[in-house]
């Protein structure tokens, strides 16, 4: 908390007027932050008519977001902050997949993903990469990037899903804008 107020330029008393203690703080810091990604992923689907542009603007929006993140988070928020942790796991458990589910129908219906993709297994399927990204016996620290990771993922994902269609949009989409998601 000593840091935390040094580097706010606020007193310890000050800082203590708004959180009650470094968990309190944690868990106000992880919930704006997830506040803020629903926002980030509800404007993305008003913004696009298209399953491939949202799945495509999700893809840069976290990537950039994990370049950012240090490699520690979740085992710190795990071992440290279950509240925290189990906030995170509620939100992929519900936002996250029933946003996958929304992604995966629409695809579907129009014609842009392949017509006999399993959705609920697939939604489930993208949460779990989730905690795949980040377990360090699986992607360890020194030699993976977790935003590398994330992309080579999402590379694989785009594959597995789209129709011919699809595909063919997809790498018109990719070439426009030099993406390198196939």
């Amino acid at each position: 908390m000593d840091d935390i107020s040094r580097s706010l330029k606020i007193s310890k008393k000050t800082l203590y007027q708004h959180v009650s203690d470094k968990k309190d703080l944690v868990e106000k810091v992880f919930t704006k932050a997830l506040a803020k990604d629903e926002k980030m992923c509800e404007d993305i689907f008003q913004n696009n008519d298209n399953p491939i542009d949202e799945l495509i603007e999700i893809t840069k929006q976290m990537s950039l977001m994990l370049t950012q993140m240090h490699p520690s988070i979740h085992y710190d928020l795990s071992k440290y902050y279950p509240e925290a942790w189990e906030k995170f796991h509620n939100y992929k458990k519900e936002f996250i997949y029933n946003c996958t589910v929304h992604n995966l129908e629409i695809g579907i219906k129009k014609k842009l993903y392949r017509k006999n993709l399993n959705v609920p297994i697939l939604a489930k399927l993208y949460i779990a990469k989730i905690d795949i990204t980040f377990d360090p016996s699986i992607f360890p620290v020194g030699q993976f990037n977790f935003a590398e990771v994330f992309m080579e993922f999402m590379r694989y994902h785009f594959h597995g899903i789209v129709s011919e269609t699809g595909r063919e949009y997809l790498i018109q989409r990719m070439k426009k804008e030099n993406l390198n998601l196939y």
